[in-house]
């Protein structure tokens, strides 16, 4: 389905999204994008490039990017750090309950 990195990108947006923008810990993530606490993880584990057995299958990835109403190509492209328009409104997930 993907390459090792966009793998990698995808662990590290969603690390950074949990952590810096949305500050939630990946229980609150978790209940946020209703994908289980060990999928979270080990979706967060990806960015250190190591288990590429653990790829997530189309339908996490796309729940994860409704949840956090993300397009997929922002999520696993590119350093989704430096795209402030997407950071903006991901600020709203949590302000507006999502």
């Amino acid at each position: 389905m993907c390459d090792m990195l966009e793998l990698v990108q995808l662990g590290k947006n969603v690390r950074y999204i949990r952590v810096n923008i949305l500050e939630t810990t990946i229980s609150e993530f978790s209940n946020l994008t209703g994908i289980s606490r060990d999928v979270i993880c080990r979706i967060e584990d990806l960015r250190l490039g190591k288990n590429s057995k653990a790829c997530p299958s189309v339908s996490t990835i796309l729940k994860l990017c409704k949840s956090l109403n993300v397009d997929i190509g922002e999520i696993m492209g590119n350093d989704i750090s430096s795209n402030t328009t997407v950071l903006s409104d991901l600020r709203g997930v949590v302000s507006n309950g999502n």
